[in-house]
């Protein structure tokens, strides 16, 4: 059996930066959110399942969630997620509050971990992975999230199989805004600051905003749009003592 199949060991909301309008950070972002949403109907239907992936419900309905004219959805809705979906809209995030508690000094020694593998093998992979570390409070919710939202990106992706990774990070990797050369990605970070981002016309770079530990990003790539409206970077945090705790899920390309 292949063994990137089975699970190959490898290596809140959003808050602009400056902003002089009515709202700021996540006040903005949620009155965006509520004045979009309809009501209190179900866009994200968990039960309803293929192949392992959740269902998402029609474009009209997720597209509401996206305001007319901006690159960008922000909403505190997962049924947001599926707005990277237009062809508009290159970033699409989620706010959320943070899934799971950890302290920096409890990723110590942490080892970069890189799995490739089917959604319907993610949740084992990442427990077997996660089995040969010292068993840590935060693990088993950390396991199930990154299963949840692999599934959610492989079912807005049309995927079987996913790379995911999860890295502490302490130093400024990535730190000059950029587009990253695959379809799509997911991003999100547990512990300490979240990615920056900003939207650009033409030459010029708008405003830098950061999203929150917890928040839920999927960036078009220069794949699926060589040139993207949307670039982003990590945020810089070399001698600041800073730990951040990061996910990426990319996809893996069909057989």
């Amino acid at each position: 059996m292949d063994q990137a199949k089975e699970g190959r060991a490898h290596c809140p909301p959003f808050q602009p930066i400056d902003r002089a309008d009515g709202f700021c950070g996540r006040n903005r972002f949620l009155h965006l959110a509520n004045r979009l949403c309809v009501g209190d109907d179900t866009i994200y239907h968990p039960t309803e399942r293929s192949m392992h992936r959740p269902k998402f419900s029609d474009e009209s309905r997720w597209s509401l969630l996206a305001d007319d004219g901006d690159p960008f959805a922000i909403a505190a809705d997962p049924a947001v997620l599926g707005a990277i979906r237009r062809p508009t809209v290159a970033l699409s995030i989620w706010t959320r509050p943070p899934p799971l508690s950890i302290e920096p000094a409890g990723l110590t020694g942490f080892t970069p971990i890189r799995i490739e593998t089917g959604i319907s093998t993610a949740r084992a992979a990442l427990a077997r992975t996660f089995a040969v570390s010292p068993k840590r409070a935060w693990h088993l919710p950390l396991i199930s999230d990154v299963t949840e939202l692999a599934a959610r990106f492989a079912a807005l992706m049309d995927l079987d199989d996913v790379d995911i990774r999860i890295e502490r990070v302490t130093g400024n990797s990535c730190w000059k805004f950029h587009a990253d050369y695959v379809r799509a990605r997911l991003i999100t970070t547990y512990c300490g600051r979240g990615t920056e981002w900003a939207v650009r016309d033409g030459e010029t770079l708008g405003e830098t905003r950061r999203m929150e530990a917890g928040d839920v990003s999927i960036f078009k790539g220069r794949i699926w749009l060589p040139d993207p409206p949307v670039l982003h970077r990590s945020p810089p945090i070399a001698q600041t003592e800073e730990v951040r705790l990061l996910l990426v899920i990319d996809p893996l390309p069909k057989c």
